[in-house]
């Protein structure tokens, strides 16, 4: 399976399940959140994967993560995922329809870790790929 591959499943077991697909990465994932982020981070490992879950989506409802476009380049191992996180808001019922820019890095065949930016532009930066 590709790293595309892995990461399309990795977002189609979140939606399906609600949970992370930790099978899916590495042991010392990482997740860094976008600069001026509610959700604080940044979190570590398999524990830290579910409290990303946790602390993002308790407050959407009927949510999920659409994946619109996958950006690679030379290096495998490093690519941008421009996605959405689409729900509802718990507590006031307003629908959310939130897009980032995530530079998803591989190693050795698992994620080992997603760093979010607001704009496609600063992901494609910190990835070292080109429009």
């Amino acid at each position: 399976m590709s790293n595309v591959e892995i990461l399309r499943r990795y977002i189609e077991l979140l939606n399906q399940t609600r949970e992370p697909a930790a099978e899916l990465c590495d042991p010392e994932i990482e997740l860094v959140m976008f600069r001026g982020s509610p959700i604080a981070g940044p979190y570590h490992g398999y524990e830290g994967l579910r409290q990303w879950r946790a602390d993002t989506f308790d407050v959407i409802e009927d949510w999920r993560l659409e994946l619109d476009e996958v950006i690679t380049g030379d290096d495998p191992d490093v690519m941008v995922a421009l996605q959405r996180f689409v729900g509802r808001t718990a507590h006031t019922d307003l629908a959310v329809d939130f897009p980032l820019a995530v530079v998803v890095r591989f190693r050795d065949g698992l994620i080992w870790r997603f760093e979010g930016y607001r704009k496609r532009a600063g992901a494609l930066k910190a990835a070292g790929l080109r429009e």
